[in-house]
């Protein structure tokens, strides 16, 4: 923690651990998650605390950009499995984390004009929020359906 932080932060900080921590203690033992998403979530929900992987998108806590490649690579697991699949009629662990109500996700374009994925934790920033941080043209909801 950085020493220069105001009594204010470190109490936000600290808070904001707690929400994230009982929100991962939640995906584990939520029966509507596959094991992959609650493993997904809890790698989300970490990440968001390095800028080096793309936490702090923004300078906003509870969210990060990553692009679904390397979330993949961190977990040692196929990109499909992000994504509903249409022929077993199975959900894709993206879609089971929002339904739950774990993350939202908004759609950042880089200067290339391609778009990564912004993961926002929902128990940190609230979907609300959305508006509160500028998220205009440049961000807009994305429901994962791995159609892009």
């Amino acid at each position: 923690m950085n020493e220069q932080q105001t009594d204010e932060e470190k109490d936000q900080s600290k808070e904001t651990f707690y929400k994230l921590r009982d929100e991962e203690i939640r995906a584990v033992g939520d029966r509507s998650l596959t094991h992959g998403a609650a493993r997904l979530y809890i790698l989300i929900s970490k990440l968001v605390w390095f800028p080096n992987y793309g936490g702090m998108f923004k300078g906003m806590t509870g969210a990060l950009k990553c692009s679904v490649s390397d979330l993949a690579r961190y977990m040692g697991c196929n990109e499909k499995s992000f994504y509903r699949d249409r022929s077993k009629n199975r959900a894709g662990w993206l879609e089971l984390l929002t339904a739950g109500n774990y993350i939202w996700i908004t759609k950042h374009t880089i200067s290339n004009g391609e778009a990564i994925n912004v993961y926002h934790i929902t128990a940190v920033r609230p979907r609300n929020e959305q508006s509160t941080f500028g998220f205009t043209s440049r961000f807009h909801d994305h429901t994962p359906t791995g159609e892009n």
